[in-house]
């Protein structure tokens, strides 16, 4: 699998492998093929070498510290393998929780722990965010979570009481963004540059609110994916991209991940198994 240690040599060079893929996009394929134990699809492994030469081409690749692109994959299994990272923990995800189109749907015992710290990126340089295939129905889920509850903490919530909630190394704890909820088959992320505000991405636009950073990012050594770490708030929507890393351009990225999605792993040439 991709571990940390191809992340600390990563750059946004793009060089080509024996198979005419870029060679990181070809390192990933393989890694997912062995953990499907079949090969993929030609139109998939188009899909992933596009995503990968874009986010070069973008120069976002090298900001990328931990994603799980959670489609496309044959298995659960394969669609764990990072893209950028460490590999994270499945805990009771099965396979009819998997969609290879649309990515893994959480239920009220399933989520995924990340061994990516919460401090990993700068304090006023970080992102995270994730592709909403379908929404949560529950009023208090955690897409994210490195310390929402924690001084300098960091996460994400599709519904806290009726709005999503959130924040990056936050002082004090999270806040709310007020309407509207992210809609279903939508990026939605966060990101810091600086210490007064973050920027928040849904529903195709970008919008800013006040949100104080505090003086040193927590120090979470896991990551929680589909609820929090004390196991409340699961998330029971469905998830097709999960990424953390330094800030970034949002809307750019945004496009980026909806060509990879809704455009090409939605391919009529990828079947359902």
């Amino acid at each position: 699998m991709l571990g940390r240690s191809m992340l600390l040599a990563a750059t946004n060079s793009i060089s080509t492998g024996s198979g005419g893929y870029d060679t990181d996009a070809q390192n990933f394929i393989n890694a997912v093929e062995a953990a499907d134990g079949a090969a993929l699809e030609s139109a998939v492994k188009d899909a992933y070498n596009t995503f990968f030469l874009g986010c070069k081409t973008d120069s976002i690749y090298t900001l990328l510290r931990q994603v799980l692109i959670l489609a496309g994959a044959r298995t659960v299994a394969g669609a764990l393998v990072p893209m950028v990272g460490g590999a994270p923990t499945n805990n009771n995800f099965i396979s009819s929780d998997y969609d290879r189109k649309t990515g893994l749907k959480g239920r009220t015992n399933t989520w995924l722990t990340v061994p990516i710290n919460n401090n990993a990126s700068p304090l006023l340089s970080k992102h995270i965010s994730a592709w909403v295939s379908s929404t949560s129905p529950s009023t208090a889920n955690l897409i994210i979570d490195q310390g929402y509850g924690t001084n300098g903490g960091s996460a994400l919530a599709e519904d806290v009481g009726g709005v999503p909630y959130g924040g990056i190394n936050f002082s004090g704890g999270w806040s709310s963004f007020g309407s509207p909820k992210p809609s279903a088959n939508t990026f939605f992320g966060i990101s810091r540059s600086t210490s007064t505000q973050i920027n928040i991405r849904r529903n195709g636009s970008t919008t800013q609110i006040s949100q104080s950073a505090a003086a040193a990012a927590a120090n979470r050594p896991t990551t929680y994916l589909f609820r929090d770490a004390d196991g409340f708030y699961p998330y029971t929507g469905r998830l097709a991209f999960v990424s953390l890393g330094d800030f970034l351009d949002m809307a750019l990225f945004n496009a980026r991940v909806a060509d990879r999605k809704s455009t090409r792993l939605n391919s009529s040439h990828v079947s359902e198994s």
